[in-house]
């Protein structure tokens, strides 16, 4: 056995240690060394040489590029929570939904309109993912004990915030409708009849999943308590009343809408978020005297260095797979299937977003290795960067990824309870969208 396919071996057996240690429920610092020390082996590599300049390059590279994202989003969530802010707009939602809601569907239309439409908006509208997840959670958290729904529905609103607006969406301001830009020399509007029929295709089997799985916890009779015993006591309730005035309603949405207006203007994250919290502090505070501000503070720097630790950790464990032997192998392998090349592109996408952990890593390294290549095939551009960029939204969301433990961090769940919805949501539906498209544009050309 070569020493290629022998990293091989240890890059796959480094996943399999991943996945099934998280499925375990170990921490995941502790289960990236021990993939890393697995890759290193296998790979005929120093362990501590590994560590000290990969594992720990790659942590330091995502802490010195995110941490600051992460922490000042945390901080801006646990004020919300706080003041109240994030109570009132979950109160306001759950009435709306009980105004237009059948009572029957009440619980499917939350979890579909939090989840997906909501979150999709906001994803569309450039709200960073780490910011989303942070907002969001918390406020999914207020509705969902309201209406008792389980805690790990909150999963399904991936479907709005980890698919379709990430890659599939002409003009979406999502990295992952960048990255091609660079490469290919194309727009972010390219191919949008190909985006917007992948985008009806996972919509419409992602919402006949939601159904499914609610209809199923209904059944069981499930409720919030069952998964959500973690979230409840890390955030406390707060009583929602029966009515909401709606002065109180503009007071909470405002910090969220002047963040929103100011990163639609390319203002740099971090200043966005401080100004919501400045906005935030202005409107409600009244409430601050009556609160322990150096406990708010530290519950939301706490939860951003949380998040940040077990996300950078995942990201490491990645940095150490690209630079092994075994990575180079498996991605010039892909350019001897025979199948046309338009297929070979898109796999060697998937492949790459599986092994990396990440749909932006995965289609950088597909693009940079072999855009090129593809393009002097005759391969088209637009067709290019519209099919890689859904490709790179499926397997880059397997149980080792980082913001599958990012997420799971926050809402306080675990791969048991919750991964089964990211899963089939952004993982088979997407496979399955991306092999459709692609035979739509193979067999028409339609862009």
């Amino acid at each position: 056995m070569g020493p290629e396919v022998l990293s091989l071996v240890g890059i796959l057996l480094g996943l399999a240690v991943l996945i099934v240690l998280a499925f375990r429920g170990f921490n995941s610092t502790v289960i990236t060394i021990a993939a890393t020390i697995v890759v290193a082996l296998f790979s005929r590599q120093s362990i501590v040489t590994t560590f000290t300049d990969r594992y720990m390059a790659g942590f330091a590279g995502f802490l010195q590029g995110y941490f600051p994202v992460l922490l000042i989003s945390a901080i801006f969530a646990s004020l919300m929570q706080h003041t109240g802010a994030i109570h009132i707009i979950g109160n306001a939602f759950v009435l709306f939904c009980k105004r237009l809601i059948p009572q029957k569907y009440i619980k499917f239309g939350v979890v579909c309109i939090s989840g997906t439409i909501l979150s999709g908006l906001l994803t569309y509208g450039g709200i960073n993912l780490f910011v989303l997840a942070f907002l969001l959670y918390p406020l999914s958290r207020t509705m969902f004990e309201k209406l008792d729904i389980p805690w790990h529905l909150v999963f399904c609103g991936t479907l709005g915030s980890a698919t379709f607006t990430m890659g599939y969406l002409p003009g979406s301001p999502q990295i992952q409708n960048l990255i091609p830009v660079e490469y290919l020399g194309t727009t972010p509007m390219a191919g949008p009849i190909l985006g917007l029929i992948a985008t009806v295709i996972t919509v419409v089997l992602g919402t006949g999943y939601i159904w499914y799985v609610v209809a199923r916890t209904e059944r069981r009779g499930e409720g919030f308590m069952e998964t959500g015993a973690a979230v409840a006591a890390a955030m406390p309730p707060m009583e929602l009343a029966d009515t909401f005035a709606p002065m109180d309603l503009i007071r909470a949405l405002v910090p969220i809408l002047v963040m929103i207006v100011m990163m639609l203007n390319e203002v740099n994250v971090l200043v966005c978020m401080a100004a919501a919290i400045a906005v935030l502090a202005i409107l409600f505070f009244p409430r601050f005297k009556d609160m322990d501000i150096r406990k708010m503070l530290g519950e939301g720097t706490t939860n951003g260095v949380n998040a940040s630790v077990s996300t950078g950790c995942i990201i490491a464990f990645g940095t150490v797979v690209q630079f092994a032997p075994g990575f180079a192998f498996v991605t010039s392998l892909l350019m001897s299937i025979p199948v046309p090349p338009m297929v070979q592109y898109l796999i060697a996408v998937e492949v790459a977003a599986g092994i990396c952990g990440s749909s932006s890593g995965g289609l950088g390294v597909a693009l940079g290795s072999f855009g090129q290549k593809y393009l002097a095939m005759g391969l088209d551009p637009a067709a290019m960067h519209r099919l890689g960029a859904i490709a790179s939204c499926g397997l880059d969301s397997l149980p080792h990824t980082s913001g599958i433990y990012m997420s799971l961090a926050i809402t306080r769940l675990t791969h048991k309870q919750a991964y089964q919805h990211q899963f089939w949501l952004t993982v088979v539906i997407p496979i399955i969208t991306v092999a459709i498209v692609a035979a739509i544009y193979m067999s028409t050309g339609i862009l």
